[in-house]
């Protein structure tokens, strides 16, 4: 496995990583920005040249936010997802950001303990965030 930062070409395997996986997928031009706006930025996971997963993230002063982990179906359980998200703390850690805030689905436990391994711990809940009754737990990681 490879992981590197995320370049434009990247956008139609980011998109088709999304499709089926993300309720709510990002547009196409939220993507480019991975590689184009001096806030955002994000790392792909390769596996034999094929885009398996990614992490997309935006920061500012000493804050950031993960706003994706994708991982493609075939690829899961293989550690990509852990992979991606040390590479973005290891990033983000050298921008000198001080921690790191995510949200999940409240009835995601594969995601849950995917992030609580990397270091998240839970500090709220947002009612309703992904509809009537699905909540979004906030996390949160010092790096």
């Amino acid at each position: 496995m490879n992981i590197r930062p995320v370049r434009e070409e990247d956008v139609k395997d980011l998109m088709r990583l999304e499709d089926g996986s993300i309720e709510h997928p990002w547009e196409e031009e939220e993507l480019a920005k991975l590689a184009q706006d001096p806030n955002k930025s994000g790392f792909a996971a390769e596996e034999g040249g094929r885009v398996t997963g990614y992490i997309g993230f935006s920061y500012i002063l000493d804050e950031a936010e993960i706003g994706n982990v994708v991982v493609d179906k075939e690829y899961r359980r293989r550690g990509i997802g852990e992979a991606l998200i040390e590479a973005a703390k290891g990033y983000l850690r050298e921008q000198g950001i001080a921690r790191v805030y995510l949200e999940v689905a409240e009835d995601n436990d594969a995601a849950k303990n995917l992030y609580s391994k990397a270091g998240f711990t839970s500090f709220n809940i947002r009612k309703d965030y992904y509809g009537k009754g699905r909540n979004a737990i906030l996390m949160v990681c010092e790096i």
